[in-house]
Formats: C-alpha cells, sequence, structure tokens
C-alpha cells in the first residue's frame, strides 16, 4: 500500500506541475499555444478520467509490491489483524523490545475535577472515570508471557 500511495502521489505532482506550469491562451491570442505532447498528455483528458486512471496506477502498483514480496509469517500478526485482536500470543520481531518493565498506574480521572465538557467528552470516547478519590482506582497492566507447549501441558 505505501508504494502505492507513493507512485500515486508522484503521479498526481506531475500532473499537477504539468497542469498550472503552463497557461493555455486565450482564442484570438498571439501567444504561443502549449506543445502537443502537453495537450496530448493534460489538455485532453479531464482531471475526473485522470482520477480513475490514477486509481488503476496505484491500485496496480499496490497489488504489484504486495505479489512480489513474501507474505508476513502468521507469528508476525497477532493482534495485527481485526480477527486476531483478542490474541494473547506475543507478535515476533515487533514485541520483542524490553521498554520499561516497571507496572504502570492508570489511574481514573475524577469526575468532579474535570470541567462539564471533558465530562461528557470522556464519556463519549468511552473514559471511564471515578466519582471521588476513594472510587479512584490503581491498575496494573501485567506482562504477557509466551509459554511453550511443554508448559502448558504440565
Amino acid at each position: 500500500a505505501f508504494w502505492g500511495l507513493m507512485v500515486g502521489l508522484v503521479v498526481g505532482l506531475i500532473r499537477f506541475g504539468l497542469e498550472f506550469g503552463v497557461t493555455v491562451p486565450p482564442c484570438g491570442s498571439d501567444q504561443p499555444r502549449p506543445p502537443a505532447w502537453w495537450q496530448s498528455l493534460v489538455g485532453d483528458i479531464h482531471y475526473l478520467h485522470f482520477g480513475l486512471l490514477l486509481w488503476g496506477i496505484s491500485g496496480a502498483v499496490a497489488i504489484g509490491v504486495s505479489l512480489m514480496t513474501p507474505p508476513p509469517r502468521r507469528e508476525e500478526l497477532y493482534r495485527l489483524t481485526w480477527w486476531s485482536k483478542d490474541a494473547t500470543e506475543v507478535r515476533e520481531g515487533e514485541d520483542d523490545h524490553n521498554f520499561d518493565q516497571s507496572p504502570k498506574q492508570n489511574l481514573k480521572p475524577i469526575k468532579s475535577d474535570l470541567p462539564t465538557w471533558r465530562v461528557y467528552f470522556n464519556y463519549l470516547c468511552g473514559v471511564e472515570m471515578a466519582s471521588d478519590a476513594e472510587e479512584q482506582q490503581t491498575e496494573f497492566k501485567q506482562p504477557v508471557v509466551r509459554k511453550s507447549a511443554e508448559e502448558i501441558a504440565l
């Protein structure tokens, strides 16, 4: 998808430069007309037709690059697709980073400390809030630990 977007950007910028870099003189003017190659590339192709053409070029490049590169292994797709979003397995390569191992505190915001617009915004976004300081709880995120088949069998 990335290379399809990049090729589409380059082709679109070339069309943009050609479109706005040359002015077509009005009828009956003595100014020189644009070259014939410009007229065939820019003047004869409507911008909506060019958009459809650019969509096809970008899609063909994205599909071509996708077919030329090897597919990712199944172990690299955990929690990366909709169907594996709830997977507990650790994704290889990406989850091997050794970041800060201390547990993080997630404190719920207290409703009375927030302005009214923020309370509504948090409600709309699904942010849990505590009604008072006593209700505010600390949650600890536990790292996901991958176990081998032998450890699970025991």
